[in-house]
């Protein structure tokens, strides 16, 4: 393969100051992954690790409505039995406790 190596310095630090709307943010995150895996293809480990955590710096950065339309998106928003039964065991806990 005769492909250059990833320039990270050409790719714009993402600032969270700046005020990224959650489509520019999630578009940010796909270019990381995509840079992380083009970085491992070409060999490139420490380039990766590097995409990589900018990717984690930018999806920690996720406003809440983003999480919960995604959330929505993957079925995840409707409690599940486990999250029933950690509710209904929270709420028997104090009575448990006493006894």
């Amino acid at each position: 393969m005769n492909s250059k190596p990833t320039d990270i310095a050409s790719v714009p630090v993402l600032d969270m100051a700046c005020g990224l709307s959650d489509a520019e943010r999630e578009a940010h995150i796909g270019d990381c992954a995509r840079l992380m895996e083009k970085a491992v293809y070409e060999g490139n480990r420490v380039e990766a690790l590097e995409w990589k955590e900018a990717m984690y710096e930018a999806i920690a950065m996720r406003s809440p409505e983003q999480i919960r339309r995604m959330e929505i998106e993957r079925g995840l928003a409707e409690p599940c039995y486990f999250m029933e039964q950690g509710e209904k065991d929270q709420a028997e806990l104090p009575r448990r406790q006493a006894a």
